[in-house]
């Protein structure tokens, strides 16, 4: 998966002390499979790295649980 929006991403998680909590941030979109938003970060989506064309994009966020 590659998240889109950023070739330097960095998702904070406000109160995330567990992966779970990262994890349940994370939503299938209804409208487009394999595609997901990310609660508390409309920025960014995470794709099939196979489908990215020309929008900047990372597959090595960083995550930072605060």
């Amino acid at each position: 998966m590659a998240l889109t929006g950023s070739d330097s991403a960095t998702l904070t998680v406000p109160g995330g002390r567990r992966h779970e909590e990262v994890l349940s941030r994370i939503k299938q979109d209804p409208d487009r499979p394999l595609h997901f938003t990310i609660d508390g970060h409309p920025e960014f989506t995470y794709i099939p790295y196979w489908q990215v064309l020309t929008e900047p994009f990372t597959c090595y966020p960083v995550i930072d649980l605060v």
